[in-house]
C-alpha cells in the first residue's frame, strides 16, 4: 500500500469510528422502557475492531515516515515535526 492510500484509509477509519461513536451516544439516549435502535455491545465490538485496524495502519504510516528520506536528507517525520512547530509558532504570533 502506498503512503497516499494509507493516509486515505486512515481518514476513512477515523470517520467510521466517529460515526459509530455518535450512533452509540444517540442509542444511549433512549426513553426509559424503550429499546435502543442498535445493540450497544455490537457497536462497541465494531468500534474496537476499527480502532485495532487504525492502530496497525498508523504504526505502518509512522514507520514509513521515519524511514523515508526527503531530498534534504531529513525524514518525512522530521518534516512533519518542523511543519507542526512552524504552525505553532505562527499561531502564537497571531494571538499577540
Amino acid at each position: 500500500m502506498k503512503l497516499a492510500e494509507a493516509l486515505l484509509e486512515r481518514k476513512s477509519l477515523k470517520e467510521q469510528i466517529a460515526a459509530l461513536k455518535e450512533r452509540a451516544i444517540s442509542d444511549a439516549r433512549v426513553q426509559e422502557g424503550d429499546e435502543p435502535a442498535e445493540k450497544p455491545d455490537e457497536l462497541v465490538v465494531k468500534i474496537n475492531n476499527l480502532v485495532e485496524q487504525l492502530e496497525k495502519l498508523m504504526i505502518a504510516i509512522n514507520r514509513t515516515n521515519v524511514s523515508t528520506q526527503l531530498v534534504e536528507g531529513k525524514s518525512i517525520m522530521e518534516a512533519i515535526a518542523r511543519r507542526d512547530m512552524l504552525q505553532y509558532t505562527s499561531a502564537r504570533f497571531i494571538i499577540f
